[in-house]
């Protein structure tokens, strides 16, 4: 199905926001690959996170549990234990060409486990864009996007030092239009911005913002605020 007007619209917005030159460096040289540190076993990542409450800054704290798993594909997982509430375990992958990817995996009725892995374009430095979504469900006008980007290397210091790090970002649309009586409307904007730290071997912040139905929601930023390597 073509994409309609609109979408083109939204979808060429995303992209030109988005786009940045590959020529970057990091610590003077020029390189699409970054050598990354792989965190030990035990390594603790404690962020603070501001934004979600004016009145609360809650701490959250990352634990390195295993390293060189196999999963998904791949090799080398890095698996990790967060404590912030009940967010559980997750794992997470740095690839051969310095890019890195979270990994997510779901398991069906009958046992089977499915891995998905979202990548961000850390040492390709080039977009990574998911299959564009647009079509029509029950007469409603279905639209999603989804586009990671390198933006810059940085300079990026925090309460836990000062990192060189490599910015991504993450754009997401999606859209529910409907002409009929039912008068179903939706449409949300999320951009998530990302600092990884190479040296630490995970991010040194993310801020996250966005839209939702054309109105602005309350910006969050984690920020690590301690690094204890084992």
């Amino acid at each position: 199905m073509k994409l309609s007007p609109l979408s083109c619209l939204l979808f060429a917005l995303v992209l030109g926001s988005c786009s940045q030159s590959s020529n970057t460096s990091l610590n003077g040289n020029t390189q699409s690959a970054v050598p990354w540190v792989i965190p030990n076993s035990g390594t603790a990542f404690v962020y603070e996170l501001t934004g979600i409450n004016p009145k609360v800054h809650p701490v959250d704290t990352i634990f390195i549990l295993t390293t060189g798993q196999h999963l998904g594909g791949k090799t080398g997982v890095i698996g990790c234990e967060d404590k912030a509430g009940t967010a559980g375990t997750f794992f997470y992958n740095i690839e051969e060409n310095g890019d890195i990817s979270d990994g997510d995996s779901t398991t069906n009725s009958h046992g089977v486990t499915t891995f998905t892995w979202t990548t961000f374009p850390t040492g390709s430095l080039k977009p990574i864009a998911d299959p564009v979504i647009d079509t029509v469900e029950s007469g409603i006008h279905i639209f999603r996007s989804n586009l990671r980007t390198f933006v810059d290397t940085e300079q990026l210091t925090t309460l836990a030092g000062t990192f060189s790090t490599l910015h991504v970002r993450e754009v997401s649309i999606s859209i529910n239009h409907s002409n009929d009586s039912l008068n179903f409307n939706a449409s949300d904007t999320t951009v998530m911005d990302k600092w990884y730290a190479p040296s630490i071997g995970l991010y040194a912040k993310v801020v996250s913002s966005g839209t939702s139905n054309g109105q602005p929601f309350d910006q969050s930023e984690t920020d690590l605020i301690k690094y204890l390597p084992k």
